[in-house]
């Protein structure tokens, strides 16, 4: 796995309710941090990822920009089943310890 991440969330609000919302992610991000992902929430990130993959994988332009980024990274589809293989197999403990380092960077 790679040493950093990031997370960029974007919303859509009317100007009048942008702090609204703002303050809504800073409580939804304060809360997980605090307790956690639930197995839900897991379950439902990890489907989403796993659908994301398939279909990106069904179609030239997805399977190409896959390839490229493999050879970029010096990865195979072996590695990309590993990756998959590992993301199946992750937990709602181990997900919610590893995000208790996140913070907010307003841009």
């Amino acid at each position: 796995m790679q040493d950093g991440a990031s997370l960029t969330v974007y919303a859509i609000s009317a100007p009048q309710n942008t702090p609204k919302v703002e303050a809504s992610f800073r409580d939804e991000l304060a809360r997980t941090v605090k307790d956690g992902f639930t197995p839900e929430e897991v379950a439902a990130a990890r489907k989403s990822w796993q659908d994301e993959e398939m279909v990106n994988r069904s179609d030239d332009y997805g399977l190409m920009s896959e390839l490229l980024g493999d050879e970029r990274y010096d990865r195979t589809f072996q590695w990309q089943a590993e990756l998959e293989a590992k993301v199946a197999a992750l937990t709602p403990d181990q997900v919610s310890r590893h995000s208790g380092g996140m913070s907010i960077r307003h841009r």
